[in-house]
């Protein structure tokens, strides 16, 4: 969607700053854009990973499970939005449905067309549940933060 324009001579004026008493505007002069690539293969080398720091690149993600998303998200490499559970809902009428990855597993034991009717089939139960349990206005994909990631167990 989005970078830094030139992020090599970003991160290689980021560095040299570290390392130089020259001036900014000085240091924007001495980087030669064909040192700049190896330049960037030394800080790396060295752990100096800081002047990497002030460089983005932003794009968008589709086609993931959620599963995959919070993995992403939980080792914190980086900053992210994601399209709330919580304030979208995922009704057919609505959204067009949830969407869903089939498990690589389910495929190999050749149970993807189960699979996939059994998805169709927790799609109309979440559209009946939103349409007839009222929250469909308040808080339509609540439903889903109600299951539990491992069985409760009595205490």
């Amino acid at each position: 969607m989005r970078s830094t324009p030139c992020p090599e001579e970003i991160v290689a004026q980021a560095a040299k700053l570290c390392y130089s008493p020259a001036s900014i505007d000085d240091l924007k002069e001495q980087i030669e854009r064909k040192g700049q690539t190896d330049f960037i293969g030394k800080l790396t080398d060295m752990r100096h990973l800081s002047p990497l720091e002030h460089v983005t690149f932003t794009f968008g993600v589709e086609g993931i499970s959620r599963s995959c998303s919070h993995q992403i998200v939980r080792h914190r490499l980086a900053s992210y939005s994601q399209q709330s559970q919580r304030y979208v809902g995922q009704q057919s009428g609505k959204t067009g449905g949830f969407h869903f990855i089939v498990p690589p597993g389910i495929e190999k034991i050749g149970k993807k067309p189960w699979f996939i009717e059994k998805m169709h089939l927790i799609q109309q139960w979440y559209d009946e549940l939103t349409e007839h349990s009222g929250i469909r206005e308040k808080a339509p994909s609540r439903t889903p933060a109600f299951c539990c990631p491992m069985p409760p167990r009595p205490k």
